[in-house]
């Protein structure tokens, strides 16, 4: 028994499906099931048991053409089509199952699936796993010679590595990728790679060099006529224009980033720009507009199941309560922000909460609490060799002024023997 056309029966049909599977046995029946991905997903969604309940699930590729495969080459923002955290789950429950059933020397289809799971590990902010797939794909991509398999694994190695504040394997990992995409004609992958190694040198405080790549990666994206690049090339140039003091800039290209999220229904895009706003109306003093931007990206992060996206916008809304000396709302949001980022070994956004319930308990003149989160934000920053470790050691020193030097001393104590303490567990 062949059966076609399985999403015309809606959801009516799935259910049945799901409760009546045993007939298959009972009577008992050889059904093949030939469905498209969209089907399979609403299967294991809406139809877990007879999902479970299944002999074998086989996937017949097609051909791995260019555009299909460019797709996944060196990007962070996953797939488009992912509109809910339950979907993605889905899709890369999918994946993990085919990968397992796959024949052992189906090393191209193999490879892809790697590619694609470690993807959708990295937007659920499991780093690690992430990591663990693209190293796989990245052994088979040169044991099977593929050129474009190999820049792939690369350049999303370099993403989880910087997602890790690994900065120096991020560059390292991005130059390769970006070596290769230009040796075998991929200018798509090249635009995507520049556009990463301008976010590792965005991050690392070196702006200017940081403009110049997300401007030839900007170039790129319009001559392939790659929307998603375009948009996302333009959301970091708002980014850098932001940190050169020039908001005005950074809000028109937010704008443009944003329409074309809207437009191409990238959603997590779409809440990256968003946040992006609402950090230029804050950095603008307009904070309860900052705020609504803020709430909009995490729900879409949210929605989509965006790990650390949720962690950078309750970042932003704790930065944002601050500023409106709402310092209870701050504190929880900072709190739930840092949690994430300890949950998805994110060491910048850990120094950047860290600094910013250190502000917020200064505030507070909660000096003990200021300090423990500002030499904790101080050693991430020191030991990943972030910028940012001067701005806290600024805020130390604004500190010990203005608590003076004596009771500084003894807080100091108290607080590097805690910290001692909790490093040692």
């Amino acid at each position: 028994m062949f059966i076609l056309n399985l999403a015309s029966t809606g959801q009516d049909g799935l259910t049945a499906l799901n409760y009546q599977r045993e007939v298959f046995v009972e009577h008992p029946l050889l059904a093949v099931f030939w469905v498209r991905e969209p089907e399979l997903n609403s299967i294991a969604v809406s139809a877990p048991d007879f999902w479970a309940f299944r002999n074998r699930a086989v996937e017949f590729p097609e051909t791995i053409d260019q555009p299909r495969f460019e797709s996944s080459v060196v990007q962070l923002r996953g797939d488009t089509t992912y509109r809910s955290l339950e979907e993605l789950r889905a899709k890369l429950a999918l994946r993990n199952s085919l990968l397992r059933e796959l024949p052992a020397d189906a090393y191209p289809t193999r490879m892809r699936l790697l590619i694609e799971t470690g993807n959708m590990y990295n937007s659920l902010g499991e780093v690690h796993k992430a990591i663990e797939r693209h190293r796989a794909a990245l052994t088979i991509s040169r044991e099977i010679g593929d050129r474009r398999g190999e820049e792939a694994a690369l350049g999303n190695l370099g993403v989880a590595y910087f997602g890790l504040s690994e900065v120096d394997k991020a560059i390292e990992h991005q130059q390769q990728a970006l070596t290769i995409a230009r040796e075998i004609g991929n200018r798509r992958g090249e635009g995507a790679s520049l556009g990463n190694l301008a976010n590792v040198y965005a991050a690392s405080g070196e702006t200017t060099r940081a403009v110049d790549r997300y401007q030839q990666a900007l170039l790129i994206a319009k001559e392939v006529g790659n929307r998603q690049d375009e948009g996302m090339a333009l959301g970091n140039l708002g980014n850098a224009y932001g940190v050169l003091g020039e908001v005005d800039k950074a809000i028109e290209h937010y704008q443009q980033a944003l329409t074309i999220a809207s437009e191409i229904g990238n959603r997590r895009d779409e809440g990256t720009a968003l946040g992006n706003l609402g950090n230029a109306y804050g950095f603008l003093g307009q904070l309860d507009k900052a705020i609504e931007h803020h709430q909009q990206a995490l729900t879409i992060a949210r929605e989509i199941g965006d790990g650390r996206g949720q962690g950078i916008q309750l970042g932003n809304l704790g930065g944002a309560y601050a500023g409106l000396g709402d310092f209870v709302r701050a504190i929880d949001h900072y709190q739930r922000a840092l949690a994430i980022a300890k949950k998805i070994g994110d060491r910048r956004a850990e120094g950047n909460r860290r600094g910013g319930l250190g502000r917020v308990y200064l505030a507070l003149d909660d000096h003990r609490n200021a300090l423990l989160h500002f030499l904790q934000a101080l050693r991430i920053f020191q030991a990943i060799k972030n910028p940012l470790a001067d701005l806290v050691t600024r805020d130390i020193s604004e500190l010990r002024d203005e608590v003076g030097k004596a009771q500084f001393s003894a807080m100091s104590e108290s607080a590097t023997e805690k910290l001692r303490i909790e490093f040692s567990l």
